[in-house]
């Protein structure tokens, strides 16, 4: 439930500030007219994300033996690549609101107001695609998937952001970004540990001996081990290549994180961002 919560309240506060910015500058320009562009980006944004969310988990159904268990790993290394992308991207940002404002701007003077239909739409959707994504690989981690932790944070995100915005609530982002980005790097880091294992099983990378097992001190089957392996990709009986994968994306990532710096990420990745 913990790993539901924070990967849809993450994802869904960024989208809840992109729109929040852009509605209070609406207001503040007296531009209210431009409200049901955002709305009907918010909207379409949300639809797309959603059947892309339900063909991710139609696929599997379809699928059988060592396709599957290669679409399941491919989908875990996918959503492991954008959580790390996702992390060192914001710890580069300095002035998101005010690029966001001037988007809002760009489009509002020049009358196009499909534009900023548009330019939510992309906001809203590429936060849906990856929480979509991020949700079914928990799922095909742990074979199972907490729609109420899931609402939760999506319920908590919209309110928080209402509040910020409404009420001018002041809320640490950074802190909370920090935060919500060490537990899901750790996620990400489970999440490639157990593509490994799909990849063994499907005879993609040979399958080694267990490095060690300690299914008698802690079975994957018992409540906490099911827990630890929903949220960071516990396993009682792991091979070298799944734990030297899960070492050495934690240990890349902070490299990058903490001494390669951040113009670099945030610059190579800028122009992956609509905003």
């Amino acid at each position: 439930m913990l790993a539901e919560f924070v990967i849809t309240f993450r994802e869904t506060l960024e989208a809840a500030l992109v729109v929040g910015i852009v509605l209070a500058f609406l207001a503040k320009t007296k531009r209210d007219e431009y409200n049901v562009h955002v709305y009907l980006g918010i909207g379409a944004g949300i639809v797309l994300s959603a059947l892309f969310g339900l063909f991710l988990a139609s696929v599997p159904g379809t699928l059988e033996g060592a396709a599957e268990e290669i679409f399941e790993g491919s989908i875990m290394v996918l959503a492991a690549i954008f959580v790390a992308w996702m992390i060192l991207w914001m710890k580069g940002q300095k002035n998101v609101a005010g690029e966001i404002e001037a988007h809002a701007r760009k489009h509002v003077e020049s009358g196009y107001g499909l534009g900023l239909a548009i330019f939510i739409f992309l906001a809203v959707f590429r936060e849906g695609f990856e929480t979509a994504v991020f949700l079914a690989s928990a799922y095909f981690q742990s074979s199972t998937i907490s729609v109420l932790g899931a609402v939760l944070g999506v319920a908590a995100a919209v309110a928080l952001g209402f509040l910020m915005f409404e009420f001018a609530i002041k809320v640490n982002l950074k802190m909370f970004f920090n935060a919500s980005g060490l537990l899901l790097i750790l996620f990400a880091g489970g999440l490639l540990l157990q593509a490994v294992h799909e990849f063994e099983e499907a005879g993609v990378l040979p399958e080694g001996a267990p490095l060690w097992n300690s299914e008698s001190l802690l079975s994957q089957s018992s409540t906490l081990g099911t827990f630890l392996k929903a949220l960071f990709g516990y396993a009682s009986r792991p091979t070298l290549a799944q734990l030297g994968a899960y070492v050495c994306f934690i240990a890349g990532f902070l490299y990058f994180y903490f001494f390669y710096g951040s113009a670099k990420p945030a610059a190579a990745m800028q122009s992956h961002k609509p905003f």
